[in-house]
């Protein structure tokens, strides 16, 4: 979790679980898995044995674009587009959803999303662009994912983790929500990872299109913030 979080953050996540029953295990691969249905062994490679009744994989995904194949358009990791939609191949045709591999402008590369909120914000900038071909909208789309993990509304906007430095505001044990806001160049703000807390969210995601700082974000949520005890006294 730290690699998407940063460490601070995904301690929080990781505790999370732990105090709710699950049991954590990090930087460990599964070698095997043996057995039939309802009984079930991994064999880790720490040299651990876990016993189970029913293992869900998470393995990921590939763009299904091999029936793209024969078409003459350029695909690599999705059907290749510009930052209008448009095929670079083919201006005249379009891509949208999961298959469309785009230029990000505000980013700087080429990017795909997996999630059905963005396959609608695609269409519509795409529909847009057909029928107003003389002046084309870029698509710059705000990331956003979200999450319900146990007593956590996990919502994520932006670009988080990786090199990116970041600022905590809240925390989970005094405040029952936080909002962990990223930077990639030192000052803008580039992403956040929120718990508990729409109105964070609204002022993140309303900041991200024109632009804000992380320091004029802080200024806005730290007032907000009044301490809220998880449990009734």
């Amino acid at each position: 979790m730290s690699r998407i979080f940063n460490a601070e953050v995904g301690q929080w996540f990781g505790d999370l679980h732990r105090s709710n029953g699950v049991t954590t295990i990090f930087g460990t691969g599964v070698e095997a898995i043996d057995g039939e249905q309802g009984s079930f062994t991994l064999r880790l490679t720490n040299g651990q044995n876990l016993e189970a009744d029913t293992v869900l994989v998470g393995i990921g995904a590939v763009p299904n674009d091999a029936w793209l194949g024969s078409s003459g358009l350029l695909v690599d990791n999705g059907l290749v587009l510009d930052e209008y939609c448009r095929t670079v191949d083919a201006p005249h045709i379009y891509g949208v959803g999961d298959v469309a591999r785009w230029r990000h402008q505000k980013h700087g590369e080429d990017i795909r999303i997996e999630h059905w909120t963005n396959a609608v914000e695609q269409a519509a900038c795409v529909a847009y662009n057909i029928t107003h071909p003389e002046n084309p909208r870029a698509y710059t789309p705000v990331e956003y994912v979200w999450s319900d993990q146990h007593d956590w509304k996990i919502q994520v906007v932006g670009r988080v983790g990786g090199k990116a430095e970041h600022v905590t505001i809240g925390h989970p044990e005094v405040h029952g929500r936080f909002a962990a806001l990223y930077t990639v160049d030192g000052v803008n703000l580039s992403g956040a990872a929120i718990v508990n807390w729409p109105k964070a969210l609204l002022a993140c995601r309303r900041g991200m299109g024109p632009g804000i700082t992380v320091q004029e974000l802080r200024e806005k949520l730290e007032p907000m913030l009044d301490p809220q005890p998880l449990t009734a006294s």
